[in-house]
């Protein structure tokens, strides 16, 4: 998951069948603040279907590309050197 300056990798307890195929994707957080740690009740709800949480992990930015099979971060750019007079 993606949350700006930081990602997380979001371990579920059980098969999610329905991930990865329906549109609609959304997270069940505690009851208080609503946030995703990876505490008892908080779920990945995709369509119907509810996928408990297991856990929450922090990853750095070459773990998040690497997990979503993107090679960098879009809007990067790459700056080459060049020689004067040519």
């Amino acid at each position: 998951m993606d949350a700006g300056r930081r990602k997380y990798r979001i371990r579920l307890s059980e098969l999610c069948l329905s991930l990865g195929t329906s549109p609609d994707l959304h997270f069940v957080g505690d009851h208080v603040s609503n946030r995703i740690c990876g505490h008892v009740g908080e779920y990945v709800v995709v369509g119907r279907e509810r996928c408990r949480i297991q856990r929450v992990e922090r990853i750095d930015d070459a773990e998040y590309f690497e997990a979503t099979g993107r090679n960098e971060p879009k809007g990067r750019i790459k700056a080459e050197a060049t020689t004067q007079g040519e």
